[in-house]
């Protein structure tokens, strides 16, 4: 049989080094507990002794230690513990009667320095775990279960790095480098205060294990690490819609304490070529089978966010080519189901141009915490009050916020102590959200066409007629006209409508409603961006100025090279692509890449949107310095723009 270390990646380690993580050694003999069978063992050699009654051998008050708590032994002829100073930690006495495995959890993690919280209190079981908090957690893990410490990742230089904990920078530094914990390889971002997700978790724990990556080119990325979760039983989790979302500390203190139960026995002995070997069977042994399963789970999950096209694994050595084949699956959308192939576009959100733009515009107008496309997630539903205090936040950034229902707007079932009672208000003050019999129903999913309806509300100024059956159709009508949709939509009006959907929605009648209020302004034709002022100064200076704009090149739509420069630092920049609107003529918005000059890396993005052929708001973002800059009209001059960082 081939070398299941080799295979799988693994250099094993002293299995002592796992007896740490649950005993304590003492005056010659060791001291374990089994919570298994609740017996406390007295080892010395090759002796053991089982010990049924933990009570008759210990008692008095505990005495806290530095690091362990010391419990004080009655004295007898029959007790083997008689005369012997022995530290134990203070659940020796009521771990295996009252203690949850939460509790055992908690204690395993503080003794062994992977929280500095000793009560569930101070410990915060229902927060949401950050990543640069999670990166400390895991590297004493690892540390404290006796991995190898070997580097197996260089790629741990983060853009964000001024933003990390001080305490916490060289805790994210190890863990990626060790391989276990990385960041984003194509923006070299580490992310370090978005909530780390149950998908992430599960990954670093296989890891880990593994000793090296999995496969991570199937989507989602976390498949193969929770279909191997899912075979050491180490999670049980059935709900696939979950995997993407936050995870709580107290679901991460159980997932910890289950990952050392599973490759630590009772006894100390390691178990890791057990688990190792079970994987390697899985995998290697049965691959058909390992394939079929992550087959069938891919076609749950995309089946719960209602995507109905999915390529299947296919075994090389099945089809005697070592080509891969793939179906199609066919699905329905049931109500409030969210279908991927009927939302607008229909594009891949990392390649998708506007779908990050839109985000970024909701993160710059505080209308979302997020600023990246997997931390948004965007196949979520949404609920009317999460709606109200989103278009709450667009309302006041596009200034939308006239008051046309001047009648007290409560509700029996928002409270005032909600933190969305003053979205909720508002949104009812602009007539854009009504509720029903005095209540606004706010945990209710909200439809494509409810949404529609409240964004055109807020638009026009005014509800449109809602006699016809059905009560959206000139909604829909008014949409189509305003570019917002297209005829595709028509199917999905009554389906729950996504977070993905809501940020182009918002951000096509920002577009749309920027692009309509400029169609009578004028500009001059000159280069693509250049600096006019301000070119010599450095640092915090470097914030605002004025510039020209070529307009001959962004009108031109067979454009696709040219160049920026900014305060006296020149780039390259790339046409991505471009989306029109039915909004006067020659209007559309334009996107493009910024590359650096002498490396040919990717570093930025740009957004120009233009109405009637003339530049009427543009941005500049560097993601490599986390710098965005917008571009403006001079109210005072028709020769030039004015650039300002933000």
């Amino acid at each position: 049989m081939k070398n299941i270390a080799r295979i799988l990646g693994w250099n094993l380690l002293a299995i002592a080094a796992f007896s740490f993580f649950f005993s304590f050694i003492q005056a010659g003999y060791e001291v374990q507990l089994n919570l298994a069978d609740k017996k406390v063992y007295l080892m010395s050699g090759t002796t053991k002794i089982s010990v049924d009654n933990v009570q008759q051998y210990f008692s008095g008050e505990v005495i806290t230690g530095i690091i362990k708590e010391e419990i004080k032994v009655i004295t007898g002829n029959d007790n083997p513990f008689s005369g012997n100073s022995v530290k134990f930690g203070a659940y020796v006495r009521s771990e295996l009667t009252t203690w949850t495995e939460f509790d055992k959890a908690l204690y395993r993690m503080y003794q062994n320095g992977l929280t500095m919280y000793a009560t569930a209190t101070d410990y915060r079981p229902s927060d949401l775990l950050t990543r640069e908090e999670s990166a400390k957690i895991i590297g004493q893990l690892f540390e404290v279960l006796g991995f190898e410490k070997k580097e197996k990742n260089v790629n741990c230089a983060f853009v964000d790095a001024k933003s990390f904990d001080p305490t916490l920078a060289l805790h994210i530094q190890k863990v990626c480098k060790r391989g276990i914990f990385r960041g984003n390889d194509k923006t070299s971002e580490y992310m370090p205060h978005n909530q780390l997700t149950k998908g992430e978790i599960l990954a670093v724990l296989i890891r880990i294990l593994e000793g090296k990556l999995s496969n991570e080119t199937d989507s989602p990325r976390w498949i193969e690490y929770y279909v191997k979760s899912r075979i050491l039983q180490l999670t049980q989790e059935t709900n696939l819609l979950s995997i993407d979302t936050s995870i709580t500390r107290y679901e991460v203190a159980l997932l910890i304490y289950r990952f050392k139960n599973l490759i630590v026995g009772t006894n100390g002995e390691s178990r890791l070529l057990e688990i190792l070997r079970t994987i390697y069977v899985a995998v290697d042994e049965r691959p058909d089978e390992y394939l079929k399963m992550i087959d069938d789970i891919l076609r749950e999950w995309r089946k719960a966010v209602g995507e109905s096209s999915i390529g299947n694994h296919t075994n090389s050595s099945t089809t005697g080519s070592g080509n891969t084949s793939g179906t199609t699956s066919g699905s329905t959308s049931g109500e409030n189901e969210i279908d991927l192939n009927l939302i607008v576009g229909d594009f891949s959100l990392v390649d998708d141009p506007e779908f990050n733009e839109a985000i970024n515009r909701m993160y710059d107008a505080q209308i979302t915490n997020y600023n990246t496309p997997d931390a948004y997630m965007p196949f979520q539903k949404i609920t009317r009050e999460q709606v109200a205090k989103m278009l709450d936040k667009f309302a006041t950034a596009t200034t939308l916020t006239t008051i046309r229902n001047p009648s007290p707007c409560s509700f029996s079932d928002v409270s005032s102590g909600s933190a969305f009672f003053t979205a909720i208000s508002n949104v009812c003050k602009y007539g854009a959200m009504k509720g029903a019999n005095g209540k606004f129903s706010p945990t209710e999913i909200v439809s494509k066409a409810e949404f529609i309806a409240i964004l055109i509300r807020l638009f026009e100024g005014k509800s449109l007629d809602e006699s016809l059956n059905p009560r959206w159709t000139e909604y829909y009508k008014k949409a189509i006209e305003l570019s917002l949709i297209s005829a595709q939509d028509t199917v999905s009006f009554p389906n729950a409508i996504s977070r993905y959907e809501v940020a182009l929605f918002l951000y096509r009648m920002k577009v749309r409603r920027t692009m309509f209020s400029n169609l009578n302004g004028t500009a001059l034709t000159d280069e693509v961006v250049r600096t006019l002022e301000n070119t010599t100064l450095s640092g915090e200076e470097k914030k605002s100025g004025k510039i020209a704009v070529d307009l001959v090149s962004l009108n031109n739509r067979d454009f696709t090279n040219g160049y920026i420069e900014l305060f006296g630092q020149r780039y390259i920049l790339k046409k991505s692509t471009l989306t029109t609107y039915n909004v006067g003529t020659n209007s559309f918005v334009w996107y493009g890449d910024l590359v650096d000059l002498e490396t040919d890396k990717y570093i930025g993005t740009t957004t120009f949107i233009i109405t009637n052929a003339n530049l009427t708001e543009g941005i500049i973002r560097f993601s490599s310095l986390k710098t965005s800059y917008y571009i403006s009209k001079d109210p005072l001059t028709t020769a030039y723009y004015h650039i300002k960082q933000v």
